[in-house]
């Protein structure tokens, strides 16, 4: 529970839903169970790898850039799916990650996958659910980007990657 009375639900795999009935478009928000888990599978084989290998390589190097920030760095991933490119990340730089999906059964699959990451449901087209200047990445992989709320929930120096 936070200072202001709120308390968030935890769901048994791990993940923690934001999502309220206005940020929804439809019953079955997001990604179907099957296209997640078809990609995941796809991801597993191989297909798609050198992409998300090159995207945690390069934010490594600008997670690693000297600069005044002294804690450990924040990366977002809006549209994080099955959490892939977000675990890759941890396992090779120290973050804390936070996974943003739309889909209840990413966030699930995520959160069953790699526990030790914070998965989120939530509507990143509308309000991102992090403080302002919170954030020191904010990954796009897969998903749309808001750009006032990328803008709104960086840090002063953070980045937005990949960039376009």
């Amino acid at each position: 529970m936070c200072p202001d009375g709120h308390s968030f639900d935890v769901a048994r795999s791990g993940y923690i839903s934001l999502l309220q009935p206005q940020d929804r478009r439809s019953r079955d928000a997001g990604d179907s169970k099957a296209a997640i888990d078809a990609r995941a599978r796809l991801l597993s084989a191989g297909v798609g790898r050198g992409v998300v290998d090159a995207v945690v390589g390069q934010t490594i190097e600008r997670l690693a850039t000297p600069g005044p920030r002294q804690e450990t760095p924040v990366v977002a991933d809006l549209g994080c799916g099955s959490g892939d490119a977000l675990a890759a990340l941890a396992g090779r730089h120290a973050i804390t990650g936070i996974g943003i999906d739309l889909a209840p059964p990413a966030a699930e699959l995520a959160a069953r996958r790699f526990p030790a990451l914070t998965w989120i449901v939530a509507n990143a087209d509308r309000r991102l659910p992090l403080l302002d200047q919170s954030v020191h990445l904010v990954l796009s992989l897969h998903g749309r980007r808001n750009p006032s709320e990328c803008a709104r929930v960086l840090a002063p120096g953070g980045a937005l990657r990949p960039t376009t």
